[in-house]
């Protein structure tokens, strides 16, 4: 069973009344819709390679969270956060406990 899958089912099992629709399984991505229209697309290669996207609304930009090594110059680097008005910055949360998300 691969991670996506496993996240799949907990969240299903744990927050299933939260979810607008069964989590979607894609290649490489879970998404999830939420119960407020928020929508989730998770996608982990590894414990430390790891992208989080989320959107508010249809219509509204898209804020995240991940480890690609694109933004040498930031000093969390690879962390970083991609802010709702296009800006990319470091990431001090995740960057701070010197470890990807378990």
């Amino acid at each position: 069973m691969n991670l996506h899958t496993e996240l799949a089912e907990n969240i299903q099992r744990d927050f299933g009344d939260r979810l607008r629709s069964a989590p979607e399984l894609s290649q490489d991505a879970l998404t999830l819709t939420l119960d407020n229209d928020v929508v989730l697309v998770v996608r982990y290669a590894a414990t430390d390679a790891y992208s989080l996207r989320w959107q508010t609304g249809p219509d509204a930009p898209q804020a995240g969270i991940d480890t690609a090594p694109s933004h040498p110059q930031l000093e969390t680097r690879p962390n970083h956060l991609h802010l709702a008005d296009g800006r990319v910055v470091a990431d001090h949360l995740r960057a701070h406990h010197g470890e990807g998300l378990r």
